[in-house]
């Protein structure tokens, strides 16, 4: 600002210097009464102050384009600049249209954002709401937990009482176990007793099937298998080759045919003693091809009349472990001082309740007399030949002679962990259909059902 106050300030200066020079030169050519270009004098200094006019002026201008070329610049580019301006102007109008279009979509924007504002505001309403709401569910936890808390304590007292309850009541059961053992050894005697309950209740039922049989002849015909009788039971070992195990199966269904013809059944017009088709067999070698070990039994499916066929169904389930190798059946002590009768007795009932255990836990019977298994009478009495010989006490033992399953058969030893006697033995072979040793002594035995 002070530059342009000192250049205003030349100016006038300088152009009173011009004017008071011009005007001091034209009084003196007038008063010399000067002529140029054969001019009046008075027309010579009337040229003379407009020349000076012309020359402050001139000097003004030139001093103000020396001290700002700017100005000079400007001056002499007006026209293009002017133009340049023109087109600055065009393009801040389109700027100013654009800026216009993008103010209309930031208002857009804008209200939609305020619209997301409002949306944001109602759920920061609910929010607190639910805030508060989850605030006073917290009250209501932390009352519960404490009434839990206080529970647990109660809980825990009740706990350690029971406790207490629990170590007396540990020490009753082992009172109550020191009975149970004098109740298995009275047990084992009431198992004896139940093989000759047994033997009795096989009688009730052989006079059962003789009502039956008066009953049937009383009304013109004679049934000679009942329904659900069993005639054949076997051992399939399954993961065979089917021939392998359509064979074994066939003579299972044999061994039916026989006890069925032994019973009176007949064959009807097929040849066929026991009543199963073809399609059933092929089911069942299906059912054995997995592999374990298997019990097939067949059964008869109805109460057959004498000289009819007989149709049966036929059960196969596992053959599952009833007796590992080296499980003892019953044992028992022989006093010194027995005779060998004595022995005989006493050996005799130490196998009727080997058998009884063996039917008790689950092997299956004989089809034709419901024996557990039979036991060689002559090994027997050398058994009890041998043990006479002994002078003193001996405590024998019934034991499991391999792993044996539900269909059998099931061998066994007699041994005695004070001596040997593995070469006095006898085996016992439970439902084997081979020709056991003359005399053999029944185990258990009743009907086959």
């Amino acid at each position: 600002m002070l530059q342009g106050i000192l250049f205003i300030l030349y100016i006038l200066v300088f152009s009173g210097v011009i004017a008071t020079v011009g005007d001091r030169l034209g009084y003196r050519i007038g008063k010399k009464r000067l002529s140029w270009f054969n001019l009046r004098p008075r027309h010579t200094a009337i040229v003379i102050t407009i020349l000076t006019g012309i020359f402050i002026s001139a000097s003004s201008i030139g001093i103000l384009f020396a001290i700002n070329r700017p100005i000079a610049e400007s001056i002499f580019t007006y026209g293009e600049q002017v133009r340049e301006y023109r087109e600055q102007i065009a393009v801040l109008e389109t700027n100013i249209d654009h800026d216009r279009t993008q103010l209309v979509e930031l208002n857009s924007q804008k209200q939609e954002a305020l619209a997301q504002v409002q949306q944001l505001s109602q759920q920061q309403d609910r929010l607190v709401e639910e805030r508060d709401r989850l605030q006073v569910q917290q009250l209501e936890v932390e009352s519960q937990l404490a009434d839990s808390n206080r529970q647990l304590a109660e809980a825990q007292q009740t706990l350690e009482a029971a406790q207490q309850q629990m170590d007396r009541a540990l020490a009753e059961t082992r009172q109550a176990q020191a009975r149970v053992e004098q109740l298995q050894q009275s047990l084992q005697d009431s198992r004896a007793e139940l093989a000759g309950l047994q033997a009795q209740r096989s009688q009730l039922e052989a006079n059962i099937a003789a009502l039956q049989a008066e009953e049937s002849r009383l009304l013109g015909g004679r049934f000679v298998v009942s329904a659900w009788e069993r005639l054949a039971i076997g051992v399939v070992e399954g993961g065979l080759p089917p021939p392998e195990i359509e064979q074994r199966l066939e003579s299972i269904i044999a061994v039916a045919e026989e006890r069925a013809y032994s019973l009176g059944a007949r064959a009807d017009d097929n040849g066929e003693i026991v009543m199963i088709s073809r399609g059933e067999e092929e089911g069942l070698v299906e059912k054995l091809r997995p592999a374990g070990s298997w019990v097939v039994q067949i059964f008869a499916n109805a109460n057959s009349l004498e000289g009819e066929p007989v149709p049966v169904f036929v059960s196969v389930v596992p053959n599952s472990l009833v007796f590992s190798e080296g499980t003892v059946l019953v044992e028992a002590d022989i006093p010194l001082g027995q005779t060998q009768l004595e022995l005989q007795s006493t050996l005799f009932r130490l196998i009727l309740r080997a058998g009884a255990r063996g039917r008790e836990a689950g092997i299956l019977g004989s089809p034709v007399s419901g024996e557990v298994g039979q036991f060689p009478r002559d090994r027997l009495l050398q058994l009890a030949q041998s043990l006479a010989d002994i002078e003193e006490s001996v405590r024998v033992q019934v034991v499991v002679n391999k792993d044996t399953g539900v269909g059998g058969p099931l061998e066994v030893d007699v041994v005695s962990p004070d001596r040997d006697l593995r070469a006095e033995l006898a085996r016992n072979r439970l439902f084997s259909n081979r020709r056991l040793p003359p005399e053999p002594i029944s185990l258990f035995g009743g009907t086959g059902a």
